[in-house]
């Protein structure tokens, strides 16, 4: 990902010359800020002029400098965080050199207040707006009213999602699998009723009807399951499995990613298409969901959706850069560096679900086309940077 050169600090964006290197307080600070708002980006090594991006300096020692960090953020931040889960490291425009760029990624954290712990006192930040400010005795009496039962609704969700992700994953065929449950359960309702509608019109949740998508259309193969409905596609390598607590798993077999998939084809080049449309759709699905049943009311906008994305028997599999409608496109593709991917637990709100389900979804092809050893610009430009928004052209 490229500086954003001129753009303005606002509630997720701030911008640290390499100086701030000298002391990681002052990057701790703003980290936990940052986990107690709606998460960021901070730029390490960017120069500001009031509030502005106005230069880089790049700076060789990445590597020590990331450990350092670490070691800050593991000693100075409670309650502890995964680096690479809720905070995640970026080395931005790498010259031959070495030097380059930092960009730390902070999630919004799932287990609030955060503090930055200095001497014997812990000091709670939030973000608000482009400003750092200490939080308020009613900020954090709300924070701390609803932090222990909804850090153990978060804990108890993030281990049955990552078990799920784990046996679903290698419990069948190899290919692609999505695991998405609500850290609160909604309770949905007439569940079987509704999906059937929602399994014959692709487009009631925003779908395409040719698209790759967690239906075939006109092919109806839902049944009942202790404790849900599960819609299995056996002839089209497809299974969705939806729950009344809200967890949905969805399962697409090797040959659904591939460009033309005759079976009994062997094919080794993955279709990028396939990888960026499969999420959104559920994204999209549980979206719906959530927002239409009688009691999905019950979630409220921070309640966390955890999530975890695999993709198995990637041995000998290659991608390549980019949309297949440009340039980029016809560079060398990249083999897959292991024999899977699974994505660490991830969480967004429930806001940003309902609202914004095409960039949620982004952060499971992301993680994916960093895998391949693939940065940002090489994920296919119908995923639009500026709206989240995945569209294809007509």
């Amino acid at each position: 990902m490229k500086p954003p050169i001129g753009a303005a600090e606002s509630e997720k964006l701030e911008f640290k010359a390499r100086a701030v290197l000298d002391d990681p307080r002052k990057v701790v600070r703003e980290l936990v800020g940052f986990l107690n708002a709606a998460g960021g980006n901070l730029w390490i090594g960017v120069s500001e002029q009031q509030g502005r991006a106005t230069s880089v300096e790049k700076f060789d020692g990445i590597q020590a400098a990331r450990s350092r960090l670490v070691d800050a953020i593991v000693g100075q931040i409670e309650p502890s965080l995964l680096v690479g889960r809720e905070i995640i490291f970026h080395e931005e425009e790498v010259e031959d050199d070495g030097k380059g760029l930092l960009r730390i990624e902070v999630k919004e954290g799932g287990a609030r207040p955060y503090a930055e712990l200095r001497g014997e006192g812990r000091f709670f930040h939030i973000r608000t707006g482009a400003r750092l400010r200490n939080m308020s005795r009613d900020e954090l009496a709300m924070a701390f009213a609803k932090g222990p039962a909804a850090q153990r609704r978060f804990q108890k969700t993030q281990s049955e999602v990552q078990e799920l992700l784990r046996t679903s994953s290698h419990e069948g065929k190899p290919g692609l699998t999505l695991v998405l449950r609500p850290s609160r359960d909604p309770q949905l309702q007439a569940l079987k009723f509704e999906l059937v509608s929602l399994l014959m019109d692709p487009g009631m949740t925003g779908n395409r009807t040719e698209g790759w998508n967690f239906i075939v259309p006109g092919e109806i193969g839902l049944r009942s399951l202790a404790g849900g409905v599960i819609y299995d596609q056996s002839q089209s390598f497809k299974v969705l499995q939806v729950q009344p607590n809200g967890t949905l798993r969805f399962q697409a077999q090797s040959p659904l990613l591939h460009w033309n998939y005759p079976p009994g084809v062997p094919s080794t080049l993955l279709w990028p298409y396939a990888l960026l449309e499969y999420p959104a759709s559920v994204f999209r699905l549980a979206s719906y969901l959530f927002s239409r049943f009688p009691k999905a009311t019950d979630l409220d906008e921070d309640d966390q959706i955890l999530f975890g994305f695999a993709v198995t028997g990637l041995a000998g599999q290659t991608l390549r850069p980019g949309s297949p409608l440009g340039t980029r496109y016809f560079r060398p593709p990249k083999e897959s560096p292991g024999s899977e991917y699974i994505s660490p637990v991830l969480s967004v709100s429930w806001d940003d679900l309902r609202t914004k389900p095409d960039r949620c979804a982004y952060l499971c092809v992301r993680g994916l086309y960093e895998f391949f050893g693939f940065d940002e610009d090489d994920v296919p430009a119908e995923y639009n940077r500026e709206t989240g928004i995945l569209t294809f052209p007509r």
